[in-house]
């Protein structure tokens, strides 16, 4: 899905039309065009499928429903197919005004990480992981 926004604050107001799954079979998306000088906000939002995402009319609207993950249940969708899928998004914040014709590159960020590990305790008392991080790994592949 994809909202646009017509700036970069929260009071700013979503502009366009909503675009769903069946919007991309095209390959093509419009965005609307904004005055140069002026910034919009274009959010992507993938693996939603039919999840209503009425409202938002505002960006801080969307802004104030991102909220921390604490389980699966959370952090995925379930098509209707009853397979699971990880969601992914993107803010991309255009600051110099989107000109008919013009493009944007995104690139969309999993939303969660599966990490498994193995802890081994040689102590005689009981341990309690408090917190836990994750970051980005680059390997050599």
């Amino acid at each position: 899905m994809v909202l646009q926004y017509d700036g970069n604050t929260d009071d700013a107001k979503f502009i366009g039309t909503r675009f769903y799954e069946e919007d991309f079979k095209s390959g093509v998306l419009s965005l609307v065009a904004t005055p140069e000088g002026t910034p919009t906000t274009v959010v992507f939002i993938a693996n939603t499928f039919d999840v209503n995402f009425s409202g938002f009319d505002t960006l801080g609207e969307i802004k104030s429903r991102l909220k921390e993950c604490r389980g699966k249940d959370e952090a995925l969708i379930v098509d209707e197919n009853g397979n699971q899928h990880v969601i992914f998004s993107a803010f991309t914040e255009i600051t110099t005004g989107l000109q008919p014709g013009s493009g944007i590159e995104v690139d969309l960020k999993r939303n969660v990480a599966k990490v498994e590990f193995e802890i081994e305790n040689s102590l005689p008392e009981n341990i309690t992981i408090t917190s836990v991080q994750v970051g980005s790994v680059i390997t050599d592949s």
